[in-house]
């Protein structure tokens, strides 16, 4: 193709243009704001009363004298609508809401009664003792927090790399070791195999059984994103079939 040596319409230098209709030289000359010339202005306006986007003055001055009487409008409403709560609630103070009887009642009725404050040290218990199901939670707790599962997770992000083996990094960074098989099975396989110890009593004992119990160590595992772990525990529902 041929080119065609033009000046730019913004900066006036000479540059080679592809194609006829080119003004200027580069992207940056096309969108730097210009100044027009009167001409050109001239011209412009023109155009735009031809195709009726222009205003008049007369219309433009109609505009603001609507926009000006809507903006008082709606600050007296607002200054009348302050003074009428202001009012309602100086007219209140002094009126009583209820009689001398209906108080007495009130206070008879609530006598012996306590309010009810959930960060008291005994509501804290109670919420312990719930989520503990026969001793077991402090020894899960306790094989979570071994330095063998600590191992065991390490080889299973090693072994994927570091990276959510389902969204592959997209959803979160925070990654989690998932049992391919349920950690609750693992569990109460571990528990039927030593019924003879007793998770509350027994406990010491059984955290170093656990510690040499192979299939907690041995368990298959995949590296999972909080996101894709947290969606795959839902759709277990919580429960191990």
């Amino acid at each position: 193709m041929q080119e065609i040596k033009k000046n730019c319409e913004f900066c006036k230098k000479e540059f080679y243009a592809d194609r006829q209709e080119r003004k200027f030289c580069s992207g940056y000359c096309r969108n730097k704001p210009r100044v027009y010339s009167i001409e050109t202005r001239i011209k412009m306006s023109n155009a735009a009363k031809k195709r009726g986007y222009c205003i008049d003055k007369d219309t433009k001055n109609k505009i603001k004298e609507h926009r000006i009487s809507k903006y008082i409008a709606n600050y007296i409403f607002s200054l009348k609508s302050i003074s009428d709560d202001f009012l309602f609630l100086i007219n209140m103070r002094g009126k009583k809401k209820h009689t001398e009887e209906t108080k007495l009642k009130i206070s008879v009725a609530k006598l012996g009664k306590k309010h009810h404050n959930p960060h008291t040290e005994e509501h804290k218990d109670k919420i312990r003792k719930s989520m503990i199901i026969d001793g077991r939670t402090p020894l899960t707790v306790a094989i979570h927090n071994s330095e063998e599962y600590r191992k065991w997770r390490l080889s299973i992000f090693k072994r994927d790399g570091f990276r959510c083996q389902e969204c592959f990094g997209t959803k979160s960074n925070k990654i989690n070791a998932h049992h391919v098989k349920a950690f609750k099975l693992i569990f109460e396989e571990f528990l039927r195999e030593f019924n003879q110890f007793s998770v509350v009593d027994d406990k010491e004992t059984l955290i170093r059984l656990a510690i040499n119990y192979k299939p907690f160590w041995e368990a298959e595992g995949k590296t999972l994103c909080k996101e894709c772990h947290k969606n795959i525990r839902i759709k277990r529902s919580y429960k191990v079939k």
